[in-house]
């Protein structure tokens, strides 16, 4: 639902007393501090700000209303429930509350108070004109509670709501088209529904209402993306254009393979594209089809020979030619063993060369002097927006490659693109996430051996980009050593894993932990991005009460799925702590982690299963002032591998 603005008078009454001037201005100005932090979605504030003046002015309609639709904005409908109680006995005007109170009524399971309340109110208000717009809400949110009724007959008066709503004001009301479609789709008629919704997303492309409904509908519907370029057949470019837009919904919300077969066919229509290309290669990594993210990557670079990037107008340069020059043969056979400790590393181990990281990364004969290397920066210049895409696209070939193991495949990459990285702050472009891993990535390859070692045994290594630094290493279980695995799920979060989560992150764990054979040790290491991104946010938008309560969700979420992986594929799962590594985040990681750890501990599930274990560790990296050791620092986000010795210490401990 999108959510409607709180409103104040902006004019002050004629002939108030003095006194009451001042009470007026004092209102104003907690009304409108309240509707500021409405508009922000700081929820939590500005429920505070409505309950205070609440307090103060008991039957004060702005703030009572304001304040239902905070707590409508926080999720918490029971609350805005019983102030929309408060509110229907202040016998205001007919208008918009009384639409958020049916909802609140149907959310909260209060459907015959709900039926009565709105079927009462078209009995006052319809036909009359000057609330026609009223009217239509009314009845839409009446069509609403039909729907959700099991009879057909309800249904079908539903349907001959939403349908009349539509006709009276020309298909243009989102809501009626967003039940009726619904409607449609339950009656079995998928491809109309789909119609009506592909119009609708057309017009309101930034409606977050309409696309989470296009993307339901996609995820529920059989050949979604064949019943899509069927509605809208692409006749030109345009209509490239128009399913590359589409697919980014559908990818983020979930439906990743209907996205990958519109990009295919947006990427082979423009060939030039490198945005597209980039988020076709994206949807293709959800999926854990890493060659072929690989392979679209280079099909724009072999389409687009001449394409090029150059650092400051011409400090440096480097074509789509030369870099898919640099790959060589990387894709022959689709075979990552060979890069890995095969005949490629093999060839780069006896090629006399060695990664060094100096503020840069160098590709240097094994014996020279690391005291005399130096990596130099080009100048900083300013990259066009297609030139970041292209960079883009190239690193995130190196990121698709070091997670397949193809290790030996890098150097060569890592020596022509930190160039382009180097001095020019991409960390504060659109291409960011990119940036991060390419350059994590090139840092860690100096500490890699290349054949990478083979044990026989596996650690899987599953999360988040902290799961870059362990990987391609080994450890030692119970005294068998084992190499330890990537499995990378890009920007997860505990809360990504909830029942109700359709967020692309969630899809990618779900693809990745498929991979992973049954009976396998698996480390996880997830938490962080939910400690720097997530839980503040929530308790700002008045989900939680504070930061503990929020910790305690996402962890109850953690452990269930980690529970639940335990039982399908009897993984035995070492629970990684979140790394404390971020000075402005380490509070919120430590919590977490305290609470973490404690959750583990006296989960009687885990107890009773004996195969999840808490690898308690993360004390260690931390000085008795609670600052990020040194010694463990790498790039400002991520750690440096040589921490392994305490993870190590970790498992010798369990």
């Amino acid at each position: 639902m999108q959510l409607p603005v709180p409103s104040f008078p902006t004019e002050m009454p004629a002939n108030l007393p003095p006194s009451q001037k001042k009470e007026w201005e004092l209102l104003q100005k907690y009304l409108a501090a309240g509707k500021d932090a409405y508009d922000k979605g700081v929820f939590q504030r500005s429920i505070e700000v409505y309950e205070k003046l609440q307090e103060v002015i008991p039957r004060e309609p702005h703030s009572a209303k304001g304040l239902a639709l905070s707590y409508e904005g926080a999720g918490r409908w029971k609350d805005a429930c019983k102030v929309w109680d408060k509110v229907i006995t202040m016998n205001l005007p007919p208008g918009d509350h009384l639409v958020n109170y049916a909802i609140a009524l149907q959310k909260t399971g209060q459907t015959e108070k709900a039926f009565a309340m709105v079927k009462d109110v078209l009995k006052e208000i319809d036909p009359k004109p000057e609330f026609k717009a009223l009217a239509h809400d009314m009845k839409v949110r009446l069509g609403y509670l039909y729907a959700d009724e099991p009879e057909d007959g309800a249904r079908q008066a539903a349907g001959a709501l939403f349908s009349s709503v539509l006709q009276e004001t020309d298909q243009k009301h989102i809501q009626a088209m967003i039940g009726y479609t619904t409607l449609m789709f339950k009656f079995g008629k998928q491809k109309e529904a789909m119609q009506g919704t592909v119009n609708l997303i057309v017009q309101h492309y930034e409606h977050k209402e309409i696309r989470a409904h296009f993307t339901w509908l996609a995820r529920e519907t059989p050949n979604a993306a064949e019943t899509i370029m069927e509605i809208l057949p692409m006749k030109n470019n345009d209509g490239a254009t128009a399913y590359a837009y589409l697919a980014v919904v559908l990818k983020d919300q979930g439906a990743v393979a209907d996205a990958i077969k519109l990009y295919d066919v947006a990427c082979k229509c423009i060939t030039n594209n490198a945005s597209y290309v980039l988020n076709y290669s994206h949807a293709l990594s959800v999926e854990c089809r890493y060659w072929e993210s690989v392979e679209v990557a280079l099909t724009f670079c072999r389409n687009n020979p001449d394409r090029k990037v150059s650092v400051n107008n011409g400090d440096y340069v480097l074509t789509c030619k030369e870099f898919l020059d640099a790959c060589s043969n990387v894709c022959e056979g689709r075979d990552a063993e060979k890069w890995l400790r095969g005949s490629e590393a093999i060839a780069f181990a006896e090629s006399g060369k060695k990664c060094v990281w100096k503020n840069g990364f160098g590709l240097v004969d094994a014996n020279e002097e690391e005291e005399i290397i130096e990596v130099k920066s080009c100048k900083k210049g300013t990259y066009a927006m297609d030139e970041l895409d292209v960079i883009a696209v190239w690193f995130s070939v190196v990121k698709n490659l070091f997670t397949m193991g193809c290790l030996a495949s890098l150097p060569p990459l890592l020596q022509i693109l930190d160039p382009l990285r180097r001095g020019q702050e991409l960390h504060q472009t659109l291409i960011r996430n990119e940036q991060a891993y390419f350059a994590v990535i090139a840092q860690l390859a100096e500490t890699l051996t290349i054949p990478v070692p083979n044990p026989g045994n596996t650690l899987y290594v599953c999360g988040d980009s902290h799961s870059l630094s362990p990987s391609w290493r080994t450890i030692n279980i119970k005294g068998t050593e084992h190499l330890m695995v990537n499995s990378l799920v890009t920007g997860l979060k505990c809360w990504h894993l909830r029942k109700d989560a359709h967020f692309y992150p969630k899809y990618n764990f779900l693809n990745v932990v498929e991979r992973i054979p049954k009976n396998s040790k698996v480390m996880m290491t997830v938490g962080e991005i939910d400690c720097r991104e997530g839980i503040l946010v929530a308790v700002e938008k008045g989900r939680y009460k504070d930061i503990e309560e929020g910790m305690n969700t996402i962890i109850t979420i953690y452990i269930d799925n980690l529970l639940k992986l335990q039982k399908e594929k009897n993984f035995e799962i070492y629970v990684h702590p979140a790394l404390p590594v971020l000075d402005v985040t380490r509070k919120q990681v430590i919590t977490f982690n305290d609470l973490l750890g404690k959750a583990l501990a006296e989960h009687p599930k885990v107890k009773a299963c004996k195969k999840i274990h808490w690898l308690d560790f993360y004390q260690d990296l931390l000085t008795e002032d609670n600052k990020f050791k040194k010694d463990y620092d790498y790039d400002g986000t991520h750690i440096c591998p040589s921490y392994l010795k305490l993870v190590q210490e970790a498992f010798d401990a369990l």
